[in-house]
């Protein structure tokens, strides 16, 4: 009777994430066929329709319980809440194009994942060539493995910058097959280093300033009355990460933690129990032992700030764009287009935050934490890429959409190697 109570709340986030290793037992992961996921869609194919439906209402119920505990999730904008649900339901989602199954012939994931129909378009597709498509992706489920490879190697301290650079390998991917690396764009999608020997206050608040000060670019950028200057103001600025460090290799443990709701995903997790629902928002505690012991993780309650434990590291590097004294975005203004949702990947040491600010929101508007994704877990290298491939492309879409809105770049005089 356990286990079957177990399968009906892996329906449940915080155990959703993990697809073709849901067995506990380590020498059962490689044995596909009796992972979860399809277990649970052998399940359903044995269904009657009244059941089959019961079963998703059971699921939306639950999805809908589970958005009631994300701190901000009333306010959500619709790509908000799409990346919830989607990731919410990615373990039973189909989101890769059917033709994809080739190329991917020889990665251990789910055939469910595959089975795209009009009905359910892939989420992680191509706009462009495939081969391309997959290459990057290919190379982002190889990710975890390096991490863990750099970390047996005694390079801990390189990790976090692998992780950035390989990201943004597929960020640069997006951005070839979206058709819009040629272009002049406001990003929409921040991937960025956090150097976590700030203090704990200090961390959470440049998390949160980062994600408003992309935010304010996309308003400032969609005004319709912008400044002439606003690439002159801008430019040097948004095109890099300002808090980008090496981290020092002492092997100390850290404790990351960031404000998520009662019983949500922790990422990439496959261990994590079910915790009681608390009357107050609280937090995710995930404490990274030094070497390559498992992830634990315990819940504490919070107020709105969040705290993460510090580290060792190189000087501070400068602040992030728009400072302080900067005039704020008047709440009257008017705008070309409606001001988009904006996504970050924040990677603190092994672990990659996902989250969203939705920029027509203001000066003020909430940083949504939506999961963890944890580079270390090596039962985790598929759904990692995944997950974070969830967000790239999504945000590719959205910049997509508004490809006519942004100017060619100017060409770059080529030098004379020989001067």
């Amino acid at each position: 009777m356990q286990e079957q109570t177990n399968t009906k709340s892996s329906l449940n986030s915080t155990t959703r994430l993990p697809q073709y290793d849901g067995v506990d037992d380590d020498e059962n992961t490689h044995i596909l066929s009796t992972s979860s996921s399809s277990f649970h869609d052998a399940q359903l194919s044995f269904l009657s329709n009244d059941e089959e439906s019961i079963d998703i209402d059971n699921m939306e119920e639950e999805m809908k319980l589970e958005k009631e505990r994300y701190p901000g999730a009333s306010s959500w904008a619709p790509a908000e809440e799409r990346l919830f649900e989607i990731l919410f339901k990615r373990q039973d989602l189909p989101m890769l194009p059917s033709t994809w199954d080739v190329d991917l012939r020889g990665v251990p994931i789910s055939d469910a994942i595959f089975k795209t129909t009009d009905e359910f378009p892939p989420i992680i597709y191509a706009h462009s060539k495939d081969f391309r498509a997959t290459m990057a992706l290919t190379r982002l489920m190889d990710l975890t493995a390096k991490s863990r490879t750099n970390i047996q190697s005694g390079l801990r301290s390189k990790v976090s910058q692998l992780i950035k650079r390989e990201i943004d390998k597929y960020v640069n991917w997006a951005s070839q097959d979206g058709d819009y690396l040629h272009l002049r764009i406001v990003p929409n999608l921040l991937t960025e280093v956090v150097d976590t020997s700030m203090p704990e206050d200090e961390i959470t608040e440049h998390i949160q300033d980062c994600m408003r000060a992309l935010a304010k670019i996309q308003r400032e950028f969609l005004r319709e009355d912008r400044n002439p200057q606003f690439w002159d103001v801008v430019k040097p600025s948004i095109f890099r990460s300002p808090k980008i460090k090496v981290e020092p290799e002492d092997g100390s443990p850290l404790l990351e933690t960031w404000p998520t709701p009662n019983n949500s995903r922790s990422g990439s997790h496959p261990h994590v129990e079910r915790i009681s629902s608390l009357a107050e928002s609280d937090m995710i505690v995930v404490k990274i032992e030094p070497g390559l012991k498992e992830t634990s993780i315990s819940t504490t309650q919070l107020h709105e700030a969040t705290t993460i434990s510090k580290e060792p590291s190189l000087p501070r590097s400068p602040p992030s764009p728009y400072s302080p004294d900067e005039p704020r975005t008047p709440s009257t203004q008017t705008y070309r287009r409606h001001p988009p949702v904006v996504y970050g990947l924040f990677i603190l040491n092994t672990s990659v935050l996902v989250l969203t600010t939705d920029s027509s929101k203001g000066d003020d508007a909430y940083v949504s934490f939506h999961v963890q994704v944890d580079f270390q877990d090596e039962q985790q290298g598929i759904w990692n890429a995944l997950t974070v491939a969830i967000a790239v492309c999504l945000a590719r879409d959205e910049l997509r959409t508004r490809a006519d809105d942004f100017e060619e770049l100017p060409c770059l005089e080529e030098s004379d190697p020989d001067a």
